[in-house]
């Protein structure tokens, strides 16, 4: 596993060029973006808007967003926040094509060739992508080939703007993709991803094995920094009060128990649910003593990168029990395998594939590749007496408050870095 993470930070663009000079004064930068997910579409933008806001001016118009945007505001991004689309012609073009196959937990598309067909129509509908510098695709990344054919359609035609491409994955391309189209699509992003206006990147080392693993696309792994999380930076000033991080579990409640655990043990302790907060901002949580994190169905979900930004100390259990995920290491949603040469990441992750539930060496192999494991600053706990121990330890935690403000402030470096670079990239293809 340590090599397999070793290997993913080597994976890079195939399209690197010498970029051009940055220029005086902040650039004018018009995003076309389309992503479900609001966190995730917007981490590029919030990098660019906050870390880079000397260089670049964004214009945002958000398409397809519809998840987690209640927690984005506009002080936290630098730009206008994704809000809830409430129909735009690609939006409609998504609902009317995307459905639940079968017993599915999550809807997939009903036919991608169709979709792709129809989103690229609905995109001549939309006046804001006749003027975009930039497209931003993220989930589902099917969404990332009608940009893509949108684009070359237009190209012949000198009045329209040729966007640059970036794509930013929270999850596998093949998410919401039905295993009769997969290697139809995998095909289609592995020709997307070698185009040299094109830039992908994944939020982590795992999404990175994993696509090589099926897809043979090697995309470089850029760790959300969550800088829309400004200005909320740890204070810990509840002393007891430990926030719990979760989905809702069946059966039984986490913090709940985690309560009964602490009064059995004549512990002080207080566990809230971050979704049961009457006031769950970012600037609510820092207040917390800790997070508790418990992965579930997708493993490394954007709240746990939200914990990381606020410096806040995080606490995950260690178990490669949670490497059985129901979504992120599905047994069925995908299936299919694009025939690629094998890299040493791709060969290490075939002889332990993630969805091989009873091979209890893979869970191990995969469990390490998780960033809970994989950043120093998480800390992992093998008991609820463990935890509690751990807790009480403040100059432990106030060390790791530490090491996370750094680790993050590396993070954030690195992504200000590649993002600036693909940025000007663009600007650079469509003068």
């Amino acid at each position: 596993a340590h090599k397999v993470l070793a290997s993913v930070q080597s994976f890079r663009n195939v399209h690197l060029e010498p970029l051009p000079p940055a220029g005086a004064g902040p650039r004018s930068m018009r995003v076309w973006s389309f992503g479900t997910h609001c966190s995730v579409i917007a981490e590029p933008a919030a990098v660019l808007a906050n870390l880079l806001h000397s260089e670049f001016e964004l214009e945002v118009t958000w398409r397809g967003a519809q998840d987690y945007c209640g927690h984005h505001t506009s002080s936290g991004l630098g730009t206008a926040p994704p809000r809830l689309d409430p129909g735009s012609p690609t939006k409609e073009v998504m609902a009317a094509y995307f459905s639940k196959n079968g017993n599915d937990l999550w809807v997939s598309c009903e036919d991608a060739s169709a979709f792709v067909e129809a989103f690229t129509t609905a995109m001549y509908n939309d006046p804001a992508t006749f003027t975009a510098d930039v497209f931003l695709c993220s989930e589902p990344a099917l969404a990332c080939w009608p940009m893509h054919s949108f684009r070359a359609a237009s190209a012949a035609d000198s009045q329209v703007q040729q966007p640059y491409l970036l794509g930013y994955f929270g999850v596998h391309v093949g998410f919401m993709v039905r295993p009769a189209d997969q290697i139809l699509v995998y095909q289609a992003l592995s020709a997307i991803a070698k185009d040299r206006l094109t830039t992908f990147a994944t939020v982590s080392p795992y999404i990175s094995t994993q696509i090589d693993f099926l897809t043979g696309i090697q995309l470089p792994a850029i760790r959300p920094t969550c800088v829309y999380t400004l200005p909320a930076t740890y204070r810990g000033t509840q002393y007891h009060e430990v926030l719990v991080l979760k989905r809702p579990l069946a059966l039984f409640d986490v913090g709940l128990i985690l309560g009964d655990f602490a009064k059995a043990a004549n512990q002080r302790w207080r566990f809230a649910d971050a979704s049961e907060l009457s006031r769950g901002t970012w600037e609510v949580w820092a207040e917390f003593r800790a997070a508790v994190y418990y992965p579930y169905g997708w493993l490394q979900t954007m709240a746990f990168y939200d914990v990381l930004a606020i410096s806040m100390p995080v606490f995950v259990p260690d178990s490669p029990l949670y490497t059985f995920a129901a979504g992120t290491n599905s047994l069925t949603l995908w299936p299919q395998v694009l025939e690629h040469s094998q890299s040493a990441t791709s060969s290490e992750a075939a002889q332990r594939p993630f969805n091989k539930w009873e091979d209890l060496d893979s869970r191990v192999f995969w469990w390490h590749l998780t960033d809970f494991k994989a950043l120093e600053e998480v800390i992992c706990f093998t008991s609820v007496s463990d935890l509690f121990v751990k807790l009480a330890n403040s100059e432990e935690l106030s060390g790791y408050a530490s090491l996370t403000r750094r680790n993050h402030l590396q993070r954030s470096v690195i992504a200000a870095q590649f993002w600036r670079e693909a940025i000007l990239r663009s600007r650079e293809s469509v003068s």
